[in-house]
């Protein structure tokens, strides 16, 4: 049997790269977006993201306590979600043309 992987990164500017093609919010959806990157970080997929896990995301690791609303140390998906949508409204930074 042959497994495949697919390899998935979010970006702060919102953009979630799959097998390195970009997929953006407006395409599919801010809430498709937050479940998927929610998948993604919920390595044992118990419909929580532990401190642990959330590792794998430095920005969610800083803004952990913000997004933790009941203070449980794990975020939920509704959790998780606010802090996504976070990051598809903050303004990204361009970068100067030269």
């Amino acid at each position: 049997m042959r497994h495949t992987h697919t390899f998935a990164v979010l970006l702060a500017s919102g953009t979630l790269l799959i097998g390195g093609q970009p997929l953006l919010a407006e395409e599919v959806g801010s809430e498709s977006i937050a479940a998927s990157s929610f998948d993604l970080l919920d390595a044992d997929s118990n419909g929580t993201i532990s401190q642990a896990e959330a590792t794998a995301s430095p920005q969610l690791v800083e803004q952990w306590a913000e997004y933790d609303i009941d203070q449980n140390g794990a975020l939920d998906m509704s959790e998780f979600a606010a802090f996504e949508q976070q990051l598809i409204d903050q303004p990204t930074e361009s970068v100067p043309e030269e």
